[in-house]
């Protein structure tokens, strides 16, 4: 099979040698100047081929090839957009969603009730100031109880959802009755009036 195609190839090669000798014989016996229109044709042929077809064939890849880097561009920055999406939004789940009102209030009664405890006062502070799109919502709650109580209301208000801290505890032994303590709790949290959507 080896021979078979080096005889092909010396063959064609030699076709092609015979060619080549033909046809500068031929234009050194005709001259130039009659097939002056034959080249000209022929130029102009391959000048209309690259115009018509290459050209906007190429162009046509150029712009296909601005758009597949275009969508590689937004398909790597799609994995970071994620990223800060869900990070932004696990940010606003522990955050409150309502407007300032009674609902720290209301939850932080709900749990001293729900360990035994009654608030003997629970104060609204007046509010820190922080940036137009955050508001600060803080409560002083005093109240009588056992320190198992306490730990109890501390774990609870800990774990609040939507969040809330715990700025201070001021812990005073109640001389009037063993066993109890009179406690202050100062509670804060911060209320985005504007939420970011990415």
């Amino acid at each position: 099979m080896n021979i078979d195609l080096k005889l092909f190839l010396n063959r064609a090669v030699s076709s092609i040698q015979e060619e080549i000798r033909n046809t500068t014989a031929t234009l050194r016996d005709k001259g130039w100047r009659r097939f002056s229109r034959a080249f000209v044709a022929g130029g102009a042929f391959v000048l209309a081929s690259y115009m018509l077809i290459y050209s906007p064939a190429s162009a046509k890849l150029e712009m296909i090839g601005e758009r597949i880097a275009a969508a590689k561009s937004e398909f790597d920055s799609a994995d970071s957009y994620k990223s800060l999406s869900g990070g932004l939004n696990a940010i606003y789940s522990h955050l409150p969603s309502k407007q300032k009102g009674d609902w720290l209030n209301a939850s932080v009664l709900n749990c001293l009730e729900e360990e035994g405890v009654t608030a003997d006062s629970i104060m609204p502070k007046e509010d820190a100031d922080t940036p137009d799109s955050i508001l600060h919502e803080s409560l002083t709650v005093t109240a009588g109880m056992r320190y198992s109580q306490l730990l109890a209301v501390l774990n609870r208000l800990e774990h609040l959802r939507p969040r809330v801290e715990i700025s201070s505890i001021h812990l005073k032994k109640d001389a009037q009755s063993v066993g109890n303590n009179q406690v202050t709790l100062e509670i804060d949290t911060l209320i985005p009036t504007q939420r970011f959507t990415p």
